[in-house]
């Protein structure tokens, strides 16, 4: 691997002068590190997923007097554009046309397979019908009277009533502009034991199709505590993670009388949340080991001889077991030397190399020690959402609301049963 050539590029006063000039060069954050000096911050380009090619880079050194000494490696290369697995457009323009018919996504997918069986379909459809249901949700009725429900339960209750519903943080303008924190303080109470955050987003919840974001942790037993939920308008945004890191850390902090600092964060692949990590810098991006070996299998089409996939997947299996960030760094170049000698594993060595050890490498056991190295246990918890409060029905946001407050005291008892 050839060593790159950093040349000085510019001096930035502040962060925001920071944020500004890596925006103007289209670039995103890759990697925040930890030295003698302080924290340096290394840039891609943000299009580097539609443009494999492009290796430009900055680097920003944060120094002891606020500024950052900005350095710039290669030039964007946007000539060659990679290989996209995205439905044609055509496509995805017959499954909206049946979304707005009203045929569920189920319907529409048999559709699908039987007029394309040559195309790898799958959840693509889903994924299409619910980004334009969102784009053409009902917009919140009342927004004043949802306001002032917020605004009444924003005070934190007293210390002998644990399981009373309070709002620690809220927004709520339009469908568009929403973010609504839901818990009690026997539910925070789980911050006095773990640092590690789990976060997963579940829908089909509300009639305007708006996201419920649930976070909590487990213990080393695999047990999982919610601490609260948030309904949210969008789970794409950075925004909103930054939203829910900057403020549990306060309101656990301020209902536990006790610092709360998230140390780990476990979640599936979001962009918008990878992004968001810059909020906790010090902070590590787990990613869920059930997530990540199901992206691996999806991809398995990019080795065509089957016997090759299953000795890649023993391969993948294999890392996963490692318990040491040193053992999985050597381990993970040995294997990409390895699958190299294989011209037929060429491309599939490309996509993992870059999605699961550049961008998203925590995803083996050592990366942290007594916790799940899943996020099963946060979406056994969205599927009893389903099953046991909403009844598998979109809600009207009233209804909701009230149903979730009696799922959020339900959780708060049975969290201190546990205890």
């Amino acid at each position: 691997m050839s060593t790159r050539i950093w040349q000085e590029f510019f001096v930035c006063e502040n962060e925001d002068e920071l944020l500004t000039i890596t925006k103007e060069n289209n670039t995103c954050k890759k990697r925040t590190e930890q030295f003698n000096y302080g924290l340096c911050y290394t840039y891609m380009c943000s299009e580097y997923r539609k443009y494999p090619l492009c290796k430009f880079q900055l680097k920003a050194k944060h120094s002891s007097d606020g500024t950052y000494q900005l350095y710039s490696s290669e030039f964007h290369d946007h000539q060659q554009r990679n290989t996209t697995t995205r439905l044609p457009s055509p496509i995805r323009e017959d499954i909206i046309k049946l979304s707005d018919n009203g045929i569920v996504p189920s319907q529409i997918n048999k559709v699908m397979k039987t007029l394309h069986p040559d195309l790898s379909i799958g959840t693509k459809v889903m994924n299409v019908a619910r980004a334009h249901r969102q784009k053409d949700r009902s917009s919140i009725k009342f927004i004043q009277d949802l306001q002032q429900w917020c605004l009444l339960r924003q005070n934190v209750p007293p210390p002998n009533k644990r399981h009373d519903i309070f709002i620690p943080y809220n927004v709520a303008n339009d469908v568009n502009d929403l973010f609504i924190c839901l818990t009690t303080r026997q539910l925070l109470s789980a911050c006095k034991y773990s640092s590690i955050l789990a976060i997963d987003c579940t829908y089909k919840i509300t009639t305007n199709e708006l996201p419920l974001l649930v976070f909590g942790t487990s213990d080393y037993n695999r047990r999982f505590y919610p601490m609260g939920i948030c309904l949210i308008s969008t789970d794409e945004s950075a925004d909103t993670f930054r939203t829910l890191f900057r403020g549990i850390q306060q309101w656990a902090s301020a209902v536990n009388n006790q610092a709360y600092t998230i140390s780990h964060v476990m979640a599936d692949g979001a962009t918008g949340l990878t992004s968001a990590m810059s909020e906790i810098p010090l902070a590590r991006r787990l990613m869920c080991w059930f997530h990540m070996i199901g992206k691996c299998r999806k991809h398995a089409k990019l080795i065509k001889d089957k016997k090759k996939w299953l000795l890649v997947e023993q391969d993948i299996f294999s890392m996963q077991l490692i318990f040491d960030d040193r053992i999985f760094a050597i381990a993970s170049r040995l294997i990409l030397l390895k699958w190299s000698v294989d011209a037929e594993l060429n491309d599939f060595r490309q996509y993992f190399e870059q999605e699961w050890i550049l961008s998203l490498p925590y995803w083996y056991e050592g990366a942290v020690c007594l916790t799940p190295s899943t996020n099963n246990g946060l979406e056994s918890l969205n599927g009893r959402i389903k099953k046991d409060y909403t009844l598998r029905n979109r809600l009207p946001l009233s209804a909701f609301l009230k149903t979730a407050r009696r799922m959020l005291t339900d959780w708060s008892k049975h969290s201190e049963e546990k205890d």
